[in-house]
């Protein structure tokens, strides 16, 4: 099958970079955790892993099959001349991007690295600079927290946002500052499973993701001689690998969710070494971060707890939030991205928004001997405002992990009438993105037990309670209550019952075993307690045991209410709190 492939690199800074020959390695079609070498030797000479790498692939070299080739070159802000911003633009800072991304074009499109042919495939994202540049008089100050954030930002927008979905990615780390290829390694993990979280809402058939890191021989000129003298034999450099690894969208999705719920936005938040420019536009932006973390953090909460109806009422507020009641409006992604493209957008804003900066016009050499003694900074920027590198990546992360879930509910489900009740189909659904294994066959296994009691419930009186609300413990214990009639010196009569769990019991089984029953117990022993549980059971508190609520999966007996809705042969089940309970039982859970 035909791969997408997104090459990723770190530079530094290439003018002095010299031409070499590297050796190739051979990726496989199936990934696996070794690359295979190549059946016959291949060397691609250039002055760059990245390019080398580049070539391989795109001339079929190092796959034998691809679909689509995507190249992103990260360079550092640091790269820039002084002599070719102007100091007086409003925009400085991108300025300052527009003009190192030129610079680095000119290195791009020579035959030495990419060329023409491979110009067309190569992005470049210029990140927020770290570092002091004595020869060229630059220094920028900012955290790495705004690097990451940066980055990621801008892969995802050259990535996700035009609806590429690469099944590998590549990431060279022959090159780039100190500190920018450690740095992307992080920016890489968090990619990899935006990128998976993708395939599982996109539904493709292969939704793993290839992660494969790799690294050059370092260049070291022999001692005595210039980089020119060694660069004309062409020395040879091995490409290694530092990480082969092959995730898969199930895998990640339960780590996602992990993630999600122990994220503590509260603590972690926006840094400032100072009162930012624009409050306002700071509370808005931080606001709206908070708000979808916060949205999926509380549906992966009971979920990760296995609790079925509270991850029902955050589901059923979120499909309201956005006001669309049609299924086919939640199906197409692009509805919802135009919203989280002004988000990101919003970050490089106030990234940009809250950095000061110092700026010197170029100075003639006689100016520069008389008042220069030393080399002076010409160009400072300080960006005093950090956003947590977490923040962004678990932001869309939390919008994912929430459209993935309105994608299959919003809209399939009368979620806005009912009085707080569901329809336990939903609920059946919900319970395949329990993520806990454990906790996942005991919600099911409660749900099936729901549909046993209910259906002998509806056979040995099908008046019973129909259409009304009333608590599950009525239907729990009217069943409780009959079975013990129906065993008495029959207790091979539980494995006919038993029957009543196969979801495709037939009619005329139904019948038998009907008649089977009430041979054995009488139309006034049921009638007589179905009245005792009704006087038994009038009050309307909102009591309930905590230890038996996260037991059977939210279904406690005392407090979750219950709907029976024939229609012809089909029985539809309801269930939820109370308007009266609801309240409470948010706060007492969330307090667990």
């Amino acid at each position: 099958m035909s791969k997408n492939i997104i090459l990723i690199a770190t530079w530094g800074d290439p003018k002095r970079w010299e031409s070499v020959r590297y050796k190739m390695f051979k990726i496989p079609s199936e990934l696996k955790y070794t690359l295979e070498s190549m059946t016959e030797e291949q060397y691609f000479e250039s002055k760059s892993t990245t390019s080398a790498l580049a070539r391989c692939v795109f001339e079929k070299k190092c796959i034998d099959d691809y679909s689509d080739l995507k190249i992103i070159v990260i360079v550092s802000e640091t790269l820039v001349n002084p002599d070719k911003i102007d100091g007086q633009d409003t925009d400085l800072l991108r300025m300052i991007r527009d003009s190192v991304s030129d610079s680095i074009k000119v290195y791009i499109k020579s035959d030495d690295y990419f060329g023409e042919k491979l110009y067309d495939k190569v992005d470049l994202i210029v990140a927020p600079g770290i570092g002091f540049i004595e020869a060229e008089g630059v220094e920028f100050r900012c955290n790495i927290d705004n690097y990451i954030t940066y980055v990621f930002k801008e892969l995802i927008e050259k990535t996700v946002f035009v609806n590429y979905i690469p099944d590998y990615i590549l990431l060279d780390i022959s090159h780039g500052i100190n500190y920018m290829p450690v740095a992307t390694l992080n920016i890489i993990k968090e990619f990899a499973d935006i990128i998976a979280l993708m395939k599982q809402i996109l539904n493709v058939e292969d939704k793993s993701v290839g992660v494969i890191i790799v690294n050059s021989d370092p260049y070291i000129p022999s001692r005595g001689a210039s980089r020119g003298d060694y660069a004309k034999d062409k020395p040879v450099l091995n490409i290694g690998t530092v990480l082969i690894d092959k995730l898969d969208a199930k895998n990640i999705i339960q780590r996602v969710y992990e993630e999600i719920y122990s994220y503590n936005y509260e603590k972690i938040r926006f840094k400032y070494s100072r009162k930012p420019k624009d409050v306002k536009f700071r509370e808005t932006l931080e606001s709206t971060l908070k708000e979808h973390i916060d949205s999926a953090k509380m549906i992966v909460r009971w979920l990760r707890q296995g609790l079925l109806l509270p991850a029902y009422y955050e589901i059923r507020d979120l499909c309201k939030r956005y006001q669309m009641k049609e299924k086919q409006n939640f199906q197409n992604i692009n509805v919802f991205m135009n919203d989280i493209k002004k988000i990101f957008n919003d970050v490089t804003i106030f990234m940009d928004q809250n950095a000061d900066y110092v700026y010197e016009k170029s100075l003639s050499e006689q100016e520069r001997s008389q008042h220069y003694q030393r080399k002076s900074v010409r160009l400072k920027v300080y960006r005093y405002a950090i956003i947590d590198q977490k923040t962004l990546p678990m932001f869309f992360k939390s919008f994912l992990v929430s459209y993935n879930i309105m994608k299959e509910f919003c809209g399939s489900y009368d979620l806005y009438e009912n009085e707080n009740l569901i329809d336990l189909d939903f609920l059946n659904k919900l319970t395949k993105h329990i993520s806990i294994e454990g906790l996942r066959r005991i919600a099911e296994n409660e749900i099936e037990d729901i549909r046993y009691r209910v259906r002998l419930a509806s056979l040995l009186s099908e008046d019973f309670l129909r259409e009304k609300i009333f608590r599950y413990r009525m239907i729990y214990d009217f069943i409780d209550e009959i079975r013990k009639l129906l065993l008495i010196g029959d207790r091979d009569l539980s494995d006919r019952i038993n029957i009543l769990r196969d979801e495709k019991i037939s009619s005329k089984e139904l019948e038998n075993l009907k008649n089977i029953l009430l041979n054995k117990i009488s139309y006034d022993d049921i009638n007589r307690i179905i009245n005792d549980l009704l006087k038994k059971y009038v009050d309307k508190d909102c009591n309930f045991d905590i230890r038996n609520f996260f037991a059977h999966a939210s279904f406690e007996k005392n407090i979750t209410m219950i709907r029976i809705v024939r229609k012809d042969s089909d029985v539809k089940i309801y269930l939820g709190y109370s308007s009266e309970c609801l309240d409470n039982i948010r706060k007492r859970i969330k307090d667990v």
